[in-house]
């Protein structure tokens, strides 16, 4: 087993990683300046709620007429929930998926839904990364307060 600071340097690296590239972002860290349980509530409920709008933005494109007003709201519904863990890269797809909505631009709006699955995918895979190496620098007998 890896020892606890060998754990620590993995884990800043990978933080280091994914904000250089424009994944995440600062607020990320800040989030755990409040604690590390509050950390993880917050990005529990992040993907309970990302996962839920991404469904509604999926069912409502495929509806006809399409309502491109509603999907802006859930767009920036989701860019809002975003930014509050640091999930840069996808607060901008937000913001050009938004901009697709008010074009009323179909094809856009059903290319960057696509890149908003795929970016949510992307941090849901990197958290729980960062969620396992966490786990086991407090299982070697370490702390990440």
């Amino acid at each position: 087993m890896a020892s606890v600071l060998e754990l620590k340097r993995s884990l800043d690296d990978l933080k280091s990683s994914l904000v250089q590239e424009g994944i995440l972002g600062e607020q990320f860290e800040r989030l755990y300046i409040a604690g590390h349980a509050f950390a993880r509530e917050l990005i529990t409920l992040f993907k309970t709620e990302a996962e839920k709008i991404l469904n509604e933005l999926t069912m409502d494109l495929d509806h006809k007429p399409v309502n491109y007003q509603k999907l802006d709201m859930y767009a920036h519904q989701l860019k809002g929930d975003s930014t509050s863990i640091g999930a840069t890269r996808m607060v901008n797809t937000c913001i050009i998926f938004s901009d697709c909505c008010k074009a009323i631009n179909n094809d856009g709006c059903v290319m960057h839904l696509q890149r908003l699955k795929d970016d949510y995918q992307l941090i849901k895979t990197k958290i729980e990364s960062i969620h396992k190496l966490e786990d086991d620098i407090i299982a070697a007998g370490g702390s990440i307060e």
